[in-house]
């Protein structure tokens, strides 16, 4: 497979997952949001939604307030925002346009109608009406899209290379969020365990799709050392540091090899130390550590990783916010 249209497959699997993430974290916030209304410890929860994606300095340039139509529409809309729903799957669409003879007709159809639905809306529209209609709409496409690559694609390269970039986009999502709660939300140690931190535990478990998971593991009781171990360290739960790190390695052993080149050499070494280092590690250890470091550290070799896979397999180092130019 040519290294370009191995990226082109590569970023359909990140961008996917990516606008799987947004439409997440924005369901959750507004759920929260409607819950907690006129709540004085939930008024800086639309910044903290862009704080996760883009960063409030970035959203200012187009928005003087974050509240709950500026931020659903430069989490939705935005072309400008490279992690908007409709920029990803503008991307999306546009690297299935490049390989469009390598996958599937029922998948491109799945991908173009959901865009030219998508095309056709406004916040206005979304707002006036019943959000979560919205929302799951957004969610059926995510499903159906996976439904369709899982089951129209041959398992070859192209498959491999979407669920490779849909596994670090993961692992890379679940480590921000963690440290981002830990570090960000919370405006004084002095709310830790109070209901506003067990409420904002509750949005980031749901927000990866973890809070029936976690009840099922752990009970009822909600503990910032046990969503760690379900976020990190756990090997079942598909959104897991760990899962999605084991979930890379194994599709490399099934991909071609490369291994009289220095650069497969390199992403393989780092992927190994990584995981054995997520692998020997402890949640004591990790608090010793220092949460907001450890995560750090875990987030800088996940791009790393990144760095390595674009030398491996595109030709060359890019730009980690995904550019397919």
């Amino acid at each position: 497979m040519l290294s370009r249209i191995a990226e082109n497959f590569y970023w359909i699997g990140r961008y996917m997952e990516r606008a799987n993430d947004t439409m997440n974290l924005l369901e959750v916030t507004h759920l929260a949001f409607m819950e907690q209304e006129g709540n004085a410890s939930v008024s800086n929860m639309w910044e903290s939604l862009i704080v996760v994606n883009q960063g409030l300095d970035f959203f200012h340039k187009f928005y003087a307030e974050a509240n709950e139509q500026t931020v659903h529409s430069f989490l939705i809309f935005s072309r400008e925002n490279l992690s908007s729903i409709f920029s990803c799957i503008s991307t999306v669409r546009d690297n299935m346009r490049a390989v469009r003879n390598q996958i599937s007709s029922p998948l491109w159809m799945i991908v173009n109608e959901f865009y030219l639905w998508l095309k056709n809306r406004n916040i206005h529209e979304i707002l006036s009406f019943d959000p979560s209609m919205f929302y799951r709409r957004v969610k059926d496409f995510g499903f159906a899209f996976f439904g369709a690559l899982d089951n129209t694609l041959m398992r070859d390269e192209a498959w491999q290379f979407i669920h490779l970039g849909r596994a670090l986009e993961r692992a890379l999502e679940t480590a921000s969020l963690l440290d981002l709660k830990y570090h960000v939300l919370l405006e004084s140690v002095d709310e830790v365990g109070k209901p506003v931190d067990i409420h904002q535990w509750q949005i980031l478990l749901r927000s990866v799709d973890g809070l029936e998971p976690y009840l099922n593991t752990y009970s009822n009781r909600i503990d910032p050392a046990n969503i760690a171990e379900l976020l990190i360290l756990n090997r079942r739960f598909p959104k897991s540091v760990l899962f999605n790190l084991t979930r890379i390695k194994k599709l490399m052993t099934e991909m071609p090899h490369q291994d009289q080149s220095m650069a497969y050499w390199l992403l393989n070494q780092k992927i190994i130390g990584l995981l054995s280092e997520i692998e020997s590690t402890s949640i004591p250890v990790i608090f010793e550590v220092g949460y907001h470091t450890y995560l750090q550290s875990i987030i800088e070799q996940l791009l790393l990783v990144h760095g390595h896979f674009s030398q491996t397999y595109f030709g060359g180092l890019e730009d980690i916010t995904g550019s397919t130019e």
